[in-house]
């Protein structure tokens, strides 16, 4: 089964917020999120989730990733982007469900939080900035957004779809923007749906868009305001699509289980109270 799921993050450590704690096996972790500004804009991905033990449990050997967490939970280490210590993050795309702030009795559905689960920490010694992410892609749905000059948006395309989690045995919403011109039509060309996805590799990086809002004023001048909102955004999908209902790709049984699977972890999700960023 086609499954490839990675982020690849370096730059400036900008924040973060962790926790000390004692795993149900006695294990002592270290867990939270830490954001990192990933290019010389600012550019800043937030919340990236990260746990860690002070071995690995497999091999037993020390875990470099709680060495690095514990140096920045004891303050060791600066944040910002100009003394932000340099940090490497490779991870993968991450999936969240929990109940909804306001939920609508009509709409049961979870809300959803896509975020970067952080694999592996390290010292970014070449001090460069890297912004990439790319993974095997159950696209069922592009939708055309409009240009809307009012409040400064170009014309893009919405994707939703499926990513992979093999050891869990479930498929995982994700939804990426298309918002170069060249690509914007090439996507609108393609099939995709429910029930017969258009299985590719796709890859991308963080873009920040920036959104205008007037707010009118019948007694002074109309308020002008901006807000910056982060975007996963594809730059790169191969001409050559998987074979959706092949065994070396994915089957139709396989889909249907790992979707099935989906619906009951969305079902315990709307039970569990934990914060999103800190269910671990």
């Amino acid at each position: 089964m086609k499954k490839f799921n990675r982020v690849n993050l370096s730059g400036r450590l900008a924040g973060y917020e962790l926790n000390r704690g004692t795993t149900k096996n006695g294990d002592d972790f270290i867990n939270g999120t830490i954001s990192l500004i990933v290019d010389e804009n600012g550019t800043t991905v937030d919340k990236i989730r990260v746990f860690a033990t002070p071995v690995w449990k497999k091999s037993g050997k020390a875990n470099g990733n709680y060495t690095m967490l514990d140096k920045m939970e004891q303050g060791e280490f600066q944040v910002g982007a100009d003394n932000g210590e340099w940090l490497a993050i490779q991870g993968t795309i991450d999936i969240s469900y929990f109940p909804p702030r306001n939920p609508d009795p009509n709409d049961p559905e979870p809300a959803r939080s896509q975020r970067v689960n952080a694999t592996f920490i390290n010292a970014n010694t070449k001090k460069v900035y890297q912004n990439t992410w790319s993974c095997d892609y159950l696209m069922t749905n592009i939708r055309e957004i409009e240009a809307d000059p009012e409040r400064n948006l170009d014309r893009y395309v919405r994707v939703h779809g499926y990513v992979v989690d093999e050891y869990n045995e479930v498929i995982l919403e994700a939804e990426f923007d298309v918002r170069k011109e060249a690509a914007i039509n090439y996507f609108l060309g393609l099939q995709a749906s429910e029930d017969m996805p258009y299985f590719v590799s796709v890859g991308g990086e963080m873009t920040m868009v920036v959104r205008s809002v007037t707010i009118p004023n019948a007694i002074g001048d109309d308020e002008h305001r901006e807000f910056t909102n982060l975007r996963w955004c594809v730059t790169r999908i191969n001409p050559t699509p998987y074979t959706f209902g092949d065994e070396a790709d994915i089957t139709v049984d396989q889909y249907n289980e790992f979707k099935a699977n989906l619906q009951e972890k969305k079902a315990e999700a709307m039970k569990d109270d934990k914060e999103p960023d800190l269910a671990f």
